[in-house]
């Protein structure tokens, strides 16, 4: 009967044959020719993108959950540096930047996990260390010396687990993919991470605007930390339980190429030696999304509050404004991505970031009172964030199957260090655009690099193949 159905929905030949072990589906005619069996026919590329978000629900689920627990320190910076670093805001931003020092590590960890055992260890892995990571700083008591170095420990965990996700996470959305949507699927790592952004942020405000500030700088920073634990199980079972390992490793795997005796040593050779032109234009590349997104999303709040004299309230709604605008962009960037190419949307993104990021800034300096304003300029910052989100399908696709979880995951996180490290470098300068200034100049970097890697593909792949996933359009 189902074997019946299946040749009704014209999946017999794919479905059934693989299941008997031949080429033959057991219903047709043994006399018709091979033209005349049925054929399945070809889902549509909306099909195939529904489908895919469907079927990996829980994988963009963990995306969130990890970009949530990650963001919320950055959102309740004010009470963690009243509470550990002794009113110290860059203080506090040192401690953020902790995290970045870890990422690389993590990275290169998970990555080497990746390659060996798969995608899906890897991934079920960094999820529960983030998890462990985030509850363990809602409970870190309030004592001067003790309280900073377990702060300290939580984060270092939390950028060894966001090392190791964010590359084997982004790895898996493309390789779990179909071809026609892998630049939609690649974006789904940008929609996560601004998802969980958006949902810190407003779980934030709606904290500060039930509580009084000594509340919130008392116990009530603790509860975005605390509040994550049930739903990262969740989220860890649902892992666990549905997701399946990708078809490239499994092919790779069953070929042997990996070799059995590579150990980290050699892993981190490879990464290091082999791959190293890659790798540089990974880190420039990603140098614009990163930028954007942590001084555009992460630490603007602070630096309207502090330069500006926009009040917590208004910086926190512009702030959320501008992740909204980002989070409904991206899909459609994502489609772009898939019709246009990775490498040329790429440009239009740095180009688009180059021109916009100094007016926008120049617009919360001077017009932030200006509500509508301020909201025009949220909207700017959004549009940034989520064009930006085209690199993830051009990173992954500089590498071969057979490294990319090691490669990707580490050089990918060698470029956070650039958007991660930016808020402690600009608040180090005196003047209040210099984060405007520092995307402009990343842009440019990363236009540089997507130019290097389009010519590269047009020179047919000397001195070294950047388009390992897919050749046109690239």
């Amino acid at each position: 009967f189902f074997r019946a159905a299946a040749c009704m929905g014209n999946e017999c030949p794919s479905a059934v044959r693989r299941q008997n072990g031949s080429s033959k589906c057991p219903l047709e005619d043994p006399g018709a020719p091979e033209s005349d069996h049925l054929k399945p026919s070809q889902p549509t590329y909306w099909e195939d993108a529904c489908r895919f978000v469907t079927d990996n629900w829980s994988v963009i689920g963990a995306n969130t959950i990890q970009w949530y627990e990650f963001s919320a320190y950055a959102f309740v910076e004010p009470e963690l540096a009243e509470n550990f670093f002794g009113g110290s805001s860059l203080g506090a931003w040192l401690g953020y930047g902790t995290t970045f020092v870890a990422r690389p590590l993590g990275g290169l960890l998970f990555g080497i996990l990746s390659d060996k055992l798969g995608r899906k260890p890897a991934m079920l892995g960094s999820v529960s260390l983030m998890a462990i990571s985030t509850v363990g700083q809602g409970l870190i008591p309030r004592l001067p010396v003790l309280g900073t170095t377990c702060l300290m420990l939580c984060r270092i965990g939390q950028g060894l687990s966001t090392g190791g996700e964010f590359g084997t996470v982004s790895i898996f959305f493309v390789e779990a993919s179909p071809k026609q949507i892998k630049g939609f699927a690649a974006t789904m790592m940008s929609f996560g991470s601004t998802l969980g952004m958006l949902v810190a942020s407003s779980a934030i405000h709606g904290l500060r605007s039930c509580l009084t500030a000594q509340q919130m700088t008392d116990w009530g920073w603790r509860i975005p930390f605390l509040t994550v634990a049930v739903p990262a199980l969740i989220t860890i079972w649902s892992v666990h339980a549905d997701v399946e390992e990708t078809d490239e490793f499994l092919d790779r795997r069953k070929e042997d190429l990996q070799g059995a005796d590579n150990d980290l040593a050699i892993e981190t050779v490879t990464v290091l030696s082999e791959y190293w032109l890659q790798g540089l234009l990974s880190i420039t590349g990603q140098a614009c999304r990163m930028s954007a997104l942590y001084l555009g999303a992460v630490n603007i709040p602070t630096w309207m509050v502090t330069n500006c004299g926009i009040p917590a309230s208004t910086a926190s709604v512009f702030t959320m404004s501008g992740l909204l605008v980002g989070l409904l962009l991206t899909p459609a960037v994502g489609v772009l991505t898939d019709h246009l190419g990775a490498a040329k949307c790429n440009l239009l993104a740095t180009g688009l970031t180059a021109a916009l990021a100094l007016p926008t800034y120049v617009m919360f300096y001077h017009k932030g009172a200006n509500r509508l304003l301020g909201l025009a300029a949220s909207g700017s910052i959004g549009m940034m964030i989520a064009i930006n989100s085209s690199v993830f399908l051009w990173a992954v696709g500089l590498f071969p199957v057979e490294v990319r979880g090691v490669t990707v995951s580490f050089y990918s996180n060698m470029a956070s260090l650039i958007g991660g490290l930016s808020p402690t470098i600009c608040s180090l300068m005196s003047n209040p655009l210099t984060p405007a200034y520092f995307m402009v100049v990343a842009a440019l970097c990363s236009g540089c690099a997507f130019i290097t890697s389009l010519y590269f593909h047009s020179n047919g792949g000397q001195p070294v193949k950047v388009a390992h996933l897919i050749e046109e359009p690239y």
